[in-house]
């Protein structure tokens, strides 16, 4: 469920009275993101799915210890402007968020961005999970959603169509591998 009006304004407030005496004005993404953070603290969340906004390396999210699970999603030409011109840098930024300790799940790709995450896992001593579209199996189609096996697990149903929601739902299973391995 969404933070509630209440809780929103209270965090709001307490972040504000912080961020108006920083030098360095936040964004308003560091601000929500300081938010969140506080908000997971209070509630003892045993686990928060949180999601960079652009990037990794230099993220505002990535001031937490090393995640349970590290995950990267399909790379592609955007924000080059911010992460370099080529698949090679931009995945480059966003292998920032892979720290000792984790594990990493990362969406099959093109070679030269499985090079550079496998070459950053390498360095950090992380376990590596790469999806394997070709162990993806669709069984059934139409209005309603997709229903699917992958590595002869399942059936599996999404309510999304499209095939790359199918290799997005093959990463989601991945990290929830990954979580009951760790």
């Amino acid at each position: 469920t969404e933070i509630g009006d209440e809780d929103f304004a209270r965090l709001a407030s307490r972040i504000r009275t912080q961020a108006e005496v920083m030098k360095d004005a936040p964004t308003v993404f560091e601000i929500m993101t300081a938010m969140g953070m506080l908000y997971f603290a209070e509630k003892q969340c045993d686990l928060v799915m949180l999601e960079v906004g652009m990037g990794g390396r230099l993220d505002s999210t990535n001031v937490i210890p090393a995640p349970e699970v590290a995950v990267i999603t399909n790379i592609g030409l955007e924000h080059t402007r911010e992460l370099g011109d080529t698949l090679a840098q931009i995945a480059t930024e966003k292998s920032g968020i892979l720290k000792s300790g984790c594990d990493a799940v990362l969406y099959h790709q093109s070679g030269e961005v499985e090079e550079v995450i496998l070459a950053a896992c390498r360095h950090q001593g992380i376990p590596l999970t790469l999806t394997n579209p070709e162990e993806l199996r669709v069984l059934e189609s139409g209005r309603d959603g997709q229903t699917f096996t992958y590595r002869d697990r399942g059936a599996f149903h999404i309510s999304l169509l499209g095939r790359y929601q199918l290799y997005n739902a093959a990463t989601a299973l991945e990290v929830a591998a990954a979580l009951v391995r760790r």
